[in-house]
């Protein structure tokens, strides 16, 4: 074979060896899974996958044929469902003659899909620093839980656990908490009155000293 090879002229030689070149270079591309799109690229898919890397081969008519190792493209974040909302809140401020009065205050809060029920959940987080500062507080007991709320021509049932019916400070606590859940959720034009429901069941009394709630109670049967 070397013999062979010897007696051929440099021409020859050449010729060859650019055969083999040829033949190794097509059985590695043979290998490659390329894809070839609309625009002449061909996108080579399986190099250098370890490095997280592609390699696009881009064919032009006015530049040189090129390989560009390009990062692959990050996932968008997952869109963000719930909106951010101005919602109005009420709590209790006691001036100096001991005089229990209503106050409103503004947060902007993440309420989706149920704004009444996180703006309820909101007014039984009670008040935050600031409004701390500025004298207010709420009269809701502290252990109160919202076990399920429901719309209905107006009404807006709220059911409560077992610790709304407890307010230390009697006939005026009562009517606080009341007032704060009545104006709260009235808020909403889809709510007129508030029915309190207590552990799944509608109670004609709220404490001992017989704070009627029988019915559906509303704004101005709060002003009486």
């Amino acid at each position: 074979m070397l013999k062979l090879l010897k007696k051929l002229p440099m021409e020859g030689l050449l010729i060859i060896i650019i055969v083999l070149i040829s033949l190794i270079v097509l059985i590695y591309l043979t290998k490659i899974n390329s894809v070839i799109n609309s625009n002449n690229k061909i996108i080579i898919t399986n190099i250098n996958q370890e490095n997280g890397n592609n390699a696009e081969f881009i064919s032009t008519t006015d530049l040189e044929d090129k390989i560009i190792l390009t990062k692959p493209t990050p996932k968008a974040p997952e869109e963000i469902t719930e909106s951010k909302k101005k919602i109005r809140l009420f709590f209790i401020k006691v001036d100096g003659d001991g005089e229990i009065d209503i106050k409103s205050v503004l947060k902007t809060v993440f309420v989706g899909k149920t704004p009444l029920s996180k703006s309820l959940e909101q007014l039984l987080k009670g008040p935050d620093t600031e409004d701390i500062n500025r004298g207010l507080l709420t009269l809701i007991p502290e252990d109160v839980e919202i076990l399920s709320i429901s719309i209905k021509a107006g009404v807006a049932y709220i059911n409560f656990n077992e610790m709304f019916r407890f307010n230390q400070l009697g006939v005026e606590g009562y009517l606080a908490q009341i007032k704060q859940i009545v104006y709260t959720a009235t808020e909403y034009d889809s709510v007129k009155s508030v029915q309190f429901i207590i552990d799944g069941e509608r109670q004609e009394y709220l404490g001992p000293e017989g704070v009627y709630i029988g019915r559906p109670i509303s704004r101005e049967d709060l002003k009486l």
